[in-house]
């Protein structure tokens, strides 16, 4: 028991409850074009760069914005997150 009073493994979870939506944050992207390479996606291609294929994703987006280019970045990332809790 901590001076919380709260079990070892509540503890825990709190602090991975708190630290995946950022870690995803950060790593979301990077997933969906390491996938989309990897399953060879419509326009992805083996040997392709990060950047060129970071450039397709965002041209990809269903939208002229920068919003939608962005959103086409972080597709799976409520899964990515939930699928991490403890």
């Amino acid at each position: 028991n901590s001076h919380t009073g709260l079990p070892k493994w509540a503890l825990t979870s709190a602090a991975v409850a708190m630290a995946l939506p950022p870690y995803w944050l950060i790593r979301n992207p990077s997933e969906v074009v390491k996938t989309r390479i990897q399953v060879r996606a419509d326009g992805y291609y083996e040997g392709m760069s990060t950047i060129d294929a970071f450039q397709l994703a965002l041209a990809q987006a269903d939208g002229n914005s920068t919003k939608a280019g962005i959103s086409e970045l972080y597709q799976g990332y409520t899964e990515n997150v939930l699928y991490g809790f403890p």
